[in-house]
């Protein structure tokens, strides 16, 4: 069983920050690498998304990697995948591109 916590802080120079979708749903522990569970690797690992006016995310970049290359790479393979958003608004109320920082920690079951 995977035990896991999702910090989110949005960081924009926009009127209104992109607006996560659904994050809970993102990371599940049915893709909690197979390489890391087998080796008992955890960690918690952060994380800077780019998100498009249309609230996918472009890149994603680890800002505070885990002892784990595996958590790592996994986070944000499924980021990329999986994460959505509200696009961010200008003052105008246009879409415009955003940045968004988090956090994800991958736990085992005890």
């Amino acid at each position: 069983m995977l035990i896991a916590s999702l910090l989110i802080l949005a960081t924009q120079d926009a009127a209104a920050a992109a607006t996560p979708i659904d994050q809970a749903k993102w990371i599940t522990a049915a893709q909690y690498p197979q390489g890391a569970r087998d080796a008992g690797e955890e960690g918690t690992v952060g994380y800077v998304l780019l998100v498009d006016a249309e609230g996918k995310v472009t890149n994603c970049a680890i800002s505070r990697p885990t002892r784990s290359w595996r958590l790592d790479t996994a986070t944000c393979r499924i980021l990329r995948e999986r994460a959505r958003f509200t696009p961010a608004r200008d003052a105008q109320g246009r879409a415009v591109p955003g940045r968004f920082e988090g956090a994800f920690t991958w736990q085992l079951a005890r």
